[in-house]
């Protein structure tokens, strides 16, 4: 979690060398597992452990008597970090995950509706060429072409239907294609990523205009050439 939102999920299954671990190595396990998982992101900041097992809370007062331990406090070295106890209750974000809720119980449950989806229902509504269409199928009209209406939302052969609004396009643009999720992955990576829950006329031509604009891909990314010819030694140095 990171300034109170939820970011990632991990869940593992106990290997057949570690069923027969005590609850509370079990526990101090899937502490080790976590850290190595995300230690990239851990290193070089200070971080919470938060546990449901109240006796992890002094791992770093314990006496080191077993393997694991021992082991474990290793992978943990030189990392800042600090073990809060929570109530198995209080971990709502991770039993929701595990726990199966009664039949009638969803209908004490909040539904919630992405910002984006509001985005795009708002870019149907300013869109003049997509009224008649809206129109027309709010009527019960059968205008074909693959095209459906749902709670407000156009779809074309169950993608999402984009208007003319090119900062809404942006936005897609950005998040799948300029975010650590798209990688600059070219135009045709890109476009068949879109493609698979977006459309709008146009599509393919308007990213491979997008991608040939980025400024990171120019700067980054060379040009293949023609035949560099050979490498060239470099000189031998004749001291330290």
């Amino acid at each position: 979690m990171q300034e109170g939102r939820s970011l990632a999920f991990l869940s593992q299954v106990l290997g057949p060398n570690h069923l027969g671990l005590n609850i509370y190595e079990k526990e101090f396990l899937a502490v080790l597992v976590v850290v190595d998982k995300w230690r990239q992101y851990l290193e070089g900041g200070k971080f919470i452990i938060k546990t449901d097992h109240e006796s992890l809370k002094f791992l770093l007062q314990q006496r080191l008597q077993t393997q694991l331990q021992r082991k474990g406090m290793a992978k943990l070295m030189g990392l800042d970090y600090l073990i809060q106890y929570r109530k198995g209750k209080e971990n709502i974000a991770t039993d929701a995950l595990s726990t199966c809720h009664e039949e009638g119980s969803s209908a004490a449950m909040t539904k919630v509706v992405p910002q984006w989806y509001q985005e795009v229902i708002d870019n149907h509504e300013g869109d003049e060429k997509l009224k008649p269409l809206l129109e027309g199928l709010t009527l019960g009209a059968d205008v074909g072409n693959g095209y459906t209406l749902n709670k407000g939302m156009l779809r074309y052969q169950a993608r999402v239907v984009i208007g003319d609004k090119s900062d809404l396009k942006r936005k897609i643009f950005q998040a799948l294609y300029e975010s650590p999720m798209g990688g600059h992955s070219g135009e045709q990576n890109t476009y068949l990523r879109v493609k698979r829950v977006f459309y709008w006329p146009r599509m393919k031509s308007e990213i491979k205009e997008l991608v040939q604009a980025c400024d990171t891909c120019k700067r980054c990314k060379s040009k293949t050439v023609a035949y560099l010819g050979l490498l060239q030694p470099l000189p031998i140095p004749d001291q330290a």
